[in-house]
């Protein structure tokens, strides 16, 4: 079972705060991302029992895509189903995406462990494209943009 502040941060929390005001949550994380994430995971953590939070720096970097502004977020190593690797937001200013790097298992118990590339949308739609085979940052990046470039 995934651990509550890992998962609510990654799939309601920050989707939500990112959906619901993107033009204001965009200016904050470019204003200072790393203090603006903190207080994001602060609050998430305020809502977990005291021996469900966890302590940990999220990473962050900002990168550029053609017209969209994307930014990553690295957090706490993923070891439960669902757990979120990595999460990619891209904006242009009009078209805003929400992208997840999660962890997953094969359906036997002798499967490997599976990298399933995810989506949030605006409407609160989980989309699911499938294993990336290449589940390392610059994989999920490329495999993010392949997306953004289609839509």
């Amino acid at each position: 079972m995934a651990r509550p502040h890992h998962y609510q941060f990654a799939h309601q929390d920050l989707p939500a705060h990112f959906f619901n005001n993107s033009a204001h949550f965009l200016k904050l994380l470019d204003e200072d991302g790393k203090l603006f994430l903190h207080y994001l995971w602060s609050k998430t953590a305020e809502r977990c029992e005291q021996n469900q939070r966890l302590d940990y720096e999220l990473t962050y970097e900002k990168k550029r895509h053609k017209k969209f502004n994307l930014f990553i977020l690295g957090l706490p190593e993923a070891i439960e189903v669902t757990e979120v690797h990595f999460i990619l937001m891209a904006s242009d200013g009009r078209k805003h995406f929400y992208y997840t790097l999660e962890f997953g298992k094969g359906l036997s118990e002798e499967a490997a462990d599976l990298s399933i590339h995810c989506a949030w949308t605006a409407k609160g739609t989980h989309e699911n494209f499938g294993e990336l085979k290449n589940p390392n940052l610059e994989g999920f990046v490329s495999a993010c943009t392949q997306l953004i470039d289609k839509k």
